[in-house]
This record gives structure tokens, C-alpha cells and sequence, in this order.
């Protein structure tokens, strides 16, 4: 029979609409009985031939995508259908409001590819009805949105970075705006980054003595200056004292090498640095820059980001912004199919309940791991890779 096991309840299922229908349509008209489907997650699973286990994963794959977007199928690493299906996610999402709560906020950044519809598509127009402005960041121009950065593929992490940077400078720097982030203010060994605690202060400066740290790039390393105590004999500055070195935000008295303002394109994170590599505007960076730290002056922090498809590097960037301005983590939808390394139980999936009587919740169609509460162990790769090929063609009809 094979190494694979299934929902018994969502085999028999699939089985009756397998009569007479290619497996994608199947997989539609399977799904698309949403409240009987649904009533029969978790229960008992029984064994299958590989290659039956792979044509079911491969047929909701191909449905999702058609008709959900790329990024509607995802995988948490660790999976080993991983590599196959490309949207990683390196831990589960982080914890944030869901769509219909940004949906009040004054100013909404759609950040990354978003998938095929826009998801929260009707939240972002219900938000449009209340003066709220949207700006998509991204590969391509978007829809829904008042403004566009068409940034080029993978380099959102620099765009993001040169944002701080003018969020540091003109909110914290020039203009104390945003004093009370207790995140930023614990103390931390410079070269290590272990948390010492609270200094009760978001910087050292005119306290510490003046010292230079090395700090990594992705072109090499940066020489900066920070103020330091000694906590039990060894150097600690704070977060926030840290992250303006990073950043490259100058203080007068501290050593190193620093930009000579927004136009200096030779030092990292600049609005004009992030120019040459994403292909924006410096303008245009320090404007969303200044909208983002106005705004949330404003409002008290109604700001909310959507992350859409994202390097891991770019999205821990990206939560540091809403970090500084106090704003929201806009969640996208959850996968519709989503293959886990473990037992769901141990991961904070949006989307996904436990099992009970009202069984999973709908977002997530097909989870796909060893877990008894999975809907479907991971068939081979191979032939999961073999069934996608053939059954791609018929996404386009299930949709």
C-alpha cells in the first residue's frame, strides 16, 4: 500500500468525486462543500498507495494556486515538501491582528508579492471608505492601492532598511517623538547580543564612554561608534543605541564611519544607498518614512503592514518599522494547504483550530504532515513533483 496515510472521512470524500473527474476538479468540488468537508477533520487516518497520496497533495496544490494566488500554499521549514513548493515560512507567522481589525487603521502598507486576488482585498476597501491610504510596495504595480514602490525582486529588506533609517533620524533622533519603546531600551553586550535588562533609558549617550563596535552587512563590514557602559566589568548599550549604528543614524562624539545625510549613496542604509539596489526613488523612501512616523504621531500608532511574499531577512526588517511606530502586524490569510514539520498542535497557525467537534477551521483546506491531527503524511517529493506536472494543466478549469 505504501508509507502514506490520509483522512479516512477526506479519502472517501475525494474517492466519490474522483468518479468521473480529473483529480484538480475533484479537489474543487470536494473543497467547494465546505461545511460538510470541514466536519470531517481529524478523525482516523488509514494507509494509501504513495503515488494516490501524491496525485490528492498535487491536485489541492494546483487548485490552490489557480485559484487563490502562489501564496496560497506554503510550507513551514523542516516539511520535507519544503523545496517543492517554494513559499517557505521559517517558523509560523508571527501573532498580530487579522485582516478586519487593519481595516481601521489610517495608513496601510501592502509589503511583497500578494498573490492572485489581492487577500483582505475587501478589507483594504473598507478601510479606502474611512480616508485610509494604502501603499503597495512590491514587483508590480497593485490594484487596490494610492501609491506603488516597484521595488526589484528580493531586495525589499534594503527599501525597509532606508525607511528605518529616516524613522531613527527625524522620530528619535532630531525629534523625540516615539520615547516610550521599553523593547529598545535593554541593555546588550555589543558584540554578543545578550539581553541584560532594562536600562530605563533609550540611549547611553552623554553617560557611556564612546566605543566602536563591527557591525555585518551584506556588502562587508561597518565600523560604528555606540556609547557604552561596563555591567559586571564587560562593555553593554543599549538596543535602540545599537540599532542607530546599524542604521547609520550619526550622533555627534561617537567614532566610526557615518553617512553624510540622505543623498550619501556610499553608506548603508541611506535613502540613496537603497536607490542603486532597489530601484526606488530616495524621495519616495523618506516620503513613506515620513508618512509612516507622522501618521502613527498622529493616531497613536495606526499603522498597519500586510507582509506578503518575503525573505526572512526582509520580514524581521519589516516588523522592526512597525516596531518604532507603534503600528500593527496585519496578518495575510493563512495557506490553503500548508505542509508542517510536526504536530499542529505545536505551532501558532493562523487559520488552523484544533481538532473538535466543529473541526478545523476553513482556511487551511489541506495540512499536510506526520502529525496524527494531519490531514495527510508527506507522500514522496518525487512523485509529488511527477503528479504537479501533470495535473497543472488543469488547474485553469477548477478555477
Amino acid at each position: 500500500m505504501g508509507g502514506s496515510q490520509v483522512n479516512k472521512a477526506l479519502f472517501a470524500l475525494y474517492s466519490e468525486a474522483r468518479k468521473g473527474l480529473e483529480p484538480v476538479l475533484a479537489w474543487a468540488k470536494l473543497t467547494g462543500n465546505s461545511e460538510l468537508y470541514q466536519a470531517l477533520r481529524g478523525r482516523p487516518r488509514i494507509a494509501i498507495p504513495d503515488r494516490v497520496a501524491a496525485e490528492l497533495a498535487a491536485a489541492a496544490i494546483a487548485h490552490a494556486r489557480a485559484a487563490h494566488g502562489p501564496g496560497s500554499v506554503a510550507a513551514i521549514a523542516g516539511s520535507p515538501l519544503a523545496e517543492l513548493i517554494g513559499t517557505v515560512l521559517p517558523e509560523p507567522p508571527i501573532p498580530g491582528p487579522r485582516s478586519a481589525e487593519w481595516a481601521r487603521a489610517a495608513y496601510v502598507v501592502l509589503w511583497g508579492a500578494q498573490g492572485r486576488p489581492s487577500p483582505g482585498a475587501p478589507w483594504v476597501i473598507a478601510g479606502r471608505y474611512r480616508g485610509q491610504k494604502v501603499v503597495a510596495i512590491g514587483p508590480h504595480p497593485a490594484r487596490l492601492s494610492d501609491e506603488t514602490l516597484v521595488v526589484r525582486p528580493g531586495t525589499d529588506e534594503a527599501l525597509a532598511r532606508a525607511v528605518g533609517h529616516v524613522l531613527l533620524k527625524e522620530f528619535f533622533v532630531d525629534r523625540p517623538v516615539f520615547t516610550d519603546r521599553p523593547e529598545l531600551s535593554f541593555l546588550v553586550r555589543p558584540g554578543g547580543g545578550e539581553l541584560l535588562g532594562p536600562a530605563g533609558r533609550l540611549s547611553l549617550l552623554g553617560e557611556g564612554e564612546p566605543a566602536e563596535v563591527l557591525l555585518h552587512h551584506p556588502g562587508g563590514v561597518l565600523r560604528r561608534g555606540v556609547p557604552v557602559i561596563r555591567v559586571d566589568g564587560e562593555p553593554a548599550t543599549t538596543v535602540f543605541d545599537l540599532m542607530l549604528a546599524e542604521y547609520g543614524v550619526a550622533r555627534d562624539g561617537l567614532p566610526g564611519s557615518w553617512p553624510g545625510g540622505y543623498g550619501d549613496p556610499r553608506e548603508p542604509y541611506t535613502p540613496a544607498w537603497q536607490e542603486a539596489v532597489t530601484g526606488v526613488a530616495a524621495s519616495r523612501a523618506v516620503k513613506l518614512a515620513r508618512e509612516l512616523g507622522v501618521t502613527a504621531e498622529k493616531t497613536g500608532g495606526q499603522v498597519a503592514i500586510l507582509p506578503g511574499q518575503l525573505e526572512p531577512d526582509a520580514l524581521r526588517v519589516v516588523l522592526a518599522l512597525l516596531r518604532l511606530t507603534g503600528g500593527g502586524w496585519a496578518l495575510p490569510p493563512a495557506p490553503r494547504v500548508l505542509a508542517v514539520p510536526g504536530a499542529p498542535g505545536q505551532l501558532a497557525i493562523p487559520g488552523l483550530a484544533r481538532p473538535g467537534p466543529a473541526g478545523f477551521q476553513p482556511e487551511v483546506e489541506l495540512l499536510i504532515g506526520p502529525g496524527d491531527d494531519c490531514d495527510l503524511t508527506p507522500p514522496p517529493v518525487p512523485l509529488v513533483s511527477q503528479a504537479l506536472a501533470a495535473l497543472n494543466h488543469q488547474a485553469v478549469e477548477s478555477v
